[in-house]
């Protein structure tokens, strides 16, 4: 079974994803190839999120994840006549 539970403030949301676990620890890999279906997840958590990190074992195994909102860029003033 997969649970995944999601906690938003106003500024972050924390996800945190657990499962059965495994012989060991999540670590970022790429995908043996275009049609496999694993082996990205963590590569795009470790490109999105501000932090992430794992916490369980053999039998469970969470893996959580903090997204923040981008910094905000302050607004050029548009030129003249547009």
């Amino acid at each position: 079974m997969i649970t995944v539970t999601v906690a938003i403030t106003a500024g972050e949301a924390l996800i945190e994803v657990t499962d059965d676990g495994g012989a060991g620890h999540p670590v970022p890999r790429p995908a043996s190839g275009d049609a496999d279906e694993d082996g990205r997840g963590l590569r795009l958590v470790q490109q999105l999120a501000h932090r992430w990190g794992y916490f369980g074992g053999k039998d469970r195994m969470s893996t959580w994840f903090e997204l923040k909102p981008p910094a905000t860029q302050p607004k050029t003033p548009a030129p003249n006549g547009l």
